[in-house]
């Protein structure tokens, strides 16, 4: 927050207007998100796979490993898909293997 003089009788400052910048305009959220200005802040509205003040982390759902027995992941928009290996199934490659 700004103000428009500069304060030089601290005892009556409530006649100075103050006003506030729109963050917004600088166009901070990346990813082609939307901004949201506030008092000397903004507010990124982050899309599914996306994170972060700014949106600039591209969230990989593959680092936490999520398919099972060697399955292979593949990073998708707001998700993940597993290929299994030959004798699995299963959104994690949890069904099936050698049953005893």
């Amino acid at each position: 927050m700004f103000l428009d003089k500069e304060i030089t009788n601290y005892t009556n400052y409530s006649n100075y207007r103050r006003y506030d910048t729109n963050e917004c305009e600088s166009s901070p959220c990346l990813n082609n998100r939307n901004c949201t200005d506030q008092i000397n802040t903004f507010n990124c509205s982050c899309r599914p796979r996306f994170a972060g003040n700014r949106c600039e982390i591209d969230v990989n759902e593959c680092n936490s490993n999520p398919c099972l027995n060697n399955g292979k992941c593949t990073d998708r928009t707001n998700g993940f898909n597993c290929s299994c290996a030959l004798g699995f199934s299963g959104k994690r490659c949890e069904i099936g293997g050698k049953q005893d």
